[in-house]
């Protein structure tokens, strides 16, 4: 008998494949980068386009035309799959989805979750963040929690106007102001991911919850409308 006891022979040890997490969450020193680096990151659960590569290398004769041919389709097929639906991105929804009520809004949470899910969810480049609400940057360092709301003073809509303009490509403004209903290049709005067009949906949320005049709630949906047609004009025909 041997040192494994009744094992039968020929059979052999497995040795488990043991490692430990790398690395815990490092104390945050509270800068934006941080917190986007803890929420806006794609989770791991995202599919990934498979590589094809392998199916590529298929050698020349022909008489193997037809299981290359099969092996690319399979692998295309997988490369076609729908992108995992990150938690960030449900979070958000369900907290924009609170407001209900508005056609215009709720046409507006559609078609960015269209594009959000056509750009595969990644993060790109920010926003610029000269002049943008405190209040963004507050519900940032709380790890972007869908139920913080912040406290208001009737001023929240009057910070994101200025915040609006200098979002906007320099073609776009005129004398100080805006022009909408142009059409032109908007690449520097053109942003998916945590840090992205997602920001100003969270402004124009915060600022429905401190509407006072009639008429700075048309100003809202005035925005809210030319947020719709920036991000159709994203969107592949």
């Amino acid at each position: 008998m041997n040192d494994d006891g009744d094992r039968p022979q020929g059979s052999k040890r497995v040795k488990s494949a043991g490692g430990a997490m790398e690395g815990g969450m490092e104390e945050s020193n509270g800068t934006e980068d941080e917190y986007d680096q803890l929420d806006s990151s794609p989770p791991r659960q995202l599919l990934s386009k498979p590589p094809t590569h392998g199916a590529l290398r298929a050698s020349k004769p022909t008489h193997r035309k037809k299981g290359v041919a099969s092996r690319t389709a399979a692998a295309k097929s997988q490369a076609s799959l729908p992108t995992a639906v990150p938690v960030w991105f449900m979070k958000v929804s369900g907290m924009l989805q609170s407001l209900d009520g508005n056609a215009a809004w709720t046409r507006l949470i559609k078609v960015w979750s269209v594009f959000e899910d056509q750009e595969r969810y990644i993060k790109t480049k920010k926003l610029t963040a000269t002049d943008r609400p405190e209040a963004i940057l507050e519900w940032m360092k709380r790890h972007r929690s869908p139920t913080w709301r912040p406290s208001l003073t009737k001023t929240f809509g009057k910070s994101f106007m200025t915040w609006w303009l200098n979002l906007q490509p320099k073609w776009r403004v005129v004398d100080g102001k805006f022009v909408s209903g142009q059409s032109g290049d908007f690449s520097v709005l053109k942003r998916s991911g945590g840090n992205g067009f997602l920001v100003v949906l969270i402004g124009l949320f915060y600022w429905h919850l401190d509407l006072g005049l009639k008429e700075e709630e048309e100003e809202w949906l005035r925005i809210v409308e030319d947020c719709i047609a920036i991000i159709e004009g994203f969107l592949h025909k």
